[in-house]
């Protein structure tokens, strides 16, 4: 059987085309798979610096918070602690300045007591030495002991409004303008009728 040139010509076209095409199929494989791990290489790479930063930013704002929350608290406490002290002064000068508006005294007779009783009863008083002194030698014991018990309760009310006015005055920025409003007026109110007791 003659060989046919022809055929085998064909013959060799077709399997150099066929062997091309699948050289060029393995190539466009190859280099799309290489293209794909370098495209995906620098994506992870741009990815994870990205995460990165982002983390960074994250940080910052937790640790921006925490600050913000921490001084929240702190000046919570502050204000808490500013509030009940305050109130505690405020207590004492009300209770001071009513004493000294509403002062009911009872005592003995003091005109009738021996030198003995009276210094006996005069040691058991907040009086200091001078002030019984003069009780003792007053004529009217009784009056002298009123009016010396009376200006120290009118000079104690005094001095516990001004000491609320001071606390006022040096813990007063932690507390609420309105209250801090409101508690001042109430100092001035109990002032005045501190001095009303004091020109009496």
């Amino acid at each position: 059987m003659p060989i046919d040139g022809w055929a085998i010509f064909w013959w060799l076209i077709h399997t150099v085309v066929a062997s091309g095409v699948a050289i060029l199929a393995f190539l466009g494989i190859t280099s799309t798979k290489i293209g794909e791990r370098f495209l995906s290489h620098h994506l992870d790479r741009k990815l994870t610096a990205f995460k990165h930063e982002h983390n960074k930013q994250i940080e910052g704002l937790k640790a921006q918070l925490a600050h913000l929350d921490d001084r929240g608290k702190r000046s919570n406490e502050r204000e808490y602690n500013a509030l009940t002290e305050i109130w505690e002064k405020f207590v004492d000068a009300y209770l001071s300045t009513q004493n000294c508006i509403h002062a009911f005294m009872e005592f003995p007779d003091l005109n009738k007591l021996s030198d003995v009783d009276l210094r006996t009863y005069l040691g058991t008083t907040d009086l200091s030495d001078t002030q019984r002194e003069s009780v003792i030698q007053a004529n009217d014991k009784v009056d002298v002991f009123a009016k010396t018990v009376r200006q120290r309760q009118i000079r104690k009310a005094g001095g516990d409004i001004f000491d609320a006015r001071m606390l006022l005055r040096k813990k007063g920025v932690f507390v609420p303008d309105n209250i801090s409003r409101l508690v001042q007026a109430s100092l001035d109110v109990l002032s005045s009728a501190q001095v009303e007791q004091h020109m009496e």
